[in-house]
């Protein structure tokens, strides 16, 4: 279609004789929003009771569409990032492309096959151990070259990763505008030009196993420069309390309207009266322990006051995660078929001791997905009825 200027000009004339313009349409405000922490092999925990929750929820929701479906927003951090991606994939006709039993499958089938040595003699002292190349190829085959600003995500995403460069987080995520994240600290700018498959490198690079992810950015107001990026767990091992912040910061959405799931990949309290007597030696010897005590902890009240506040404001926010023992936390990072048997079998175990727990998480859960559309009265503002002339006049009604 020809136009002119004039033609603009008499279009916007018109519209701005208008009175603004009421138009009433379906609206559900109530949002969900899944959280995925780290945890090494220990994902399989997670995909096996997000595998529980699917099935049970299938009873419960009429014309049920697979569990990712009903999810707006979808947060992980290290293996929670792969889980993450793996449930946020549609096919080109819109339907799912995996289901949370894919999940489970996808660590079976990679089992002891993840992490592939990087030499014979590696063992990490002055090199990573392990190689990413097996790593990438699963990645290909979930994702491939899909990017954050695709249609084929089924719901917004965030992960996270850590900088060595900044000593500072990374946050890659499409939740809010370009306008809003680059106003937010440590976001990656122009996100949508990026592969989640960089996000994840970086965020499952796990320091001394896996080599820094190295990808190139601009997160200011400096030009982009090369970054290399380690495991988002070193900044923090769940990304709860950025997800919340960015979904009700930059998309605007009421704690009220919220109900936040977060499936972890076990927790252990190490024992530390080791410590008891004070002196540098037992520290010293006891590091790994202290280390992760100190995650544990950190992770569990990031939860708490996540509860806290979205609960208070009347929204839900519910937590999954399973109590380990120190050896079976050990073998996280020990890539056998046979570790990975035995997290799906705690796994199992668990769901099976708590199954009120889960029943009851899945009824709120089915309730929320429940709650029907409502009619609302919108006001057309001059703005939008100049816009929607233009594109009127440019591209024809």
């Amino acid at each position: 279609m020809e136009f002119q200027v004039k033609d603009i000009y008499y279009w916007l004339k018109g519209a701005a004789d208008q009175q603004p313009q009421e138009k009433v349409k379906k609206v559900n405000h109530k949002k969900i929003a899944l959280v995925l922490p780290s945890g090494g092999l220990r994902g399989v925990m997670q995909a096996t009771i997000l595998s529980e929750i699917d099935e049970k929820l299938k009873d419960q929701v009429k014309d049920y569409k697979g569990l990712s479906h009903y999810m707006d927003y979808i947060a992980g951090t290290s293996i929670g990032s792969i889980n993450a991606i793996n449930f946020a994939i549609k096919n080109d006709d819109g339907t799912l492309k995996f289901n949370p039993q894919d999940g489970v499958n996808i660590f079976i089938d990679n089992g002891g096959k993840m992490l592939k040595p990087d030499g014979y003699f590696n063992i990490g002292i002055t090199s990573p151990c392990y190689s990413n190349a097996r790593i990438k190829e699963v990645l290909e085959g979930i994702c491939g070259d899909t990017k954050f600003s695709d249609d084929r995500l089924s719901a917004k995403v965030l992960i996270t990763s850590y900088s060595l460069e900044k000593a500072e987080p990374t946050i890659w995520s499409n939740i809010g505008t370009e306008e809003g994240r680059r106003q937010s600290l440590y976001h990656v700018w122009n996100i949508g030009e990026y592969k989640l498959s960089d996000a994840i490198l970086a965020s499952s690079a796990i320091p001394s196993y896996l080599p820094s992810h190295q990808v190139t950015y601009q997160r200011d107001d400096t030009t982009p420069k090369i970054y290399n990026e380690i495991d988002g767990a070193f900044f923090k091992s769940s990304p709860i309390k950025t997800l919340i912040s960015d979904i009700c910061s930059l998309d605007k959405v009421k704690a009220s309207d919220l109900f936040v799931l977060s499936v972890g990949t076990g927790k252990v309290s190490p024992n530390l009266s080791h410590l008891i007597k004070g002196g540098q030696l037992p520290y010293i010897q006891h590091i790994g322990k202290i280390i992760w005590a100190i995650y544990d902890v950190a992770q569990r009240t990031d939860e708490q006051e996540c509860i806290s506040f979205i609960e208070r404001s009347g929204g839900k926010c519910k937590v999954i995660d399973i109590e380990l023992t120190e050896q079976q936390f050990a073998n996280t990072v020990v890539d056998k078929l046979e570790n990975i048997h035995e997290f799906k079998s705690v796994a199992e175990e668990y769901l099976a001791q708590n199954d009120s727990y889960i029943n009851g998480i899945v009824n709120e859960l089915a309730d929320w997905i429940n709650i029907p559309e409502t009619l609302e009265t919108v006001e057309e503002s001059y703005f939008t009825m100049f816009h929607n002339k233009i594109i009127e006049c440019i591209y024809g009604s």
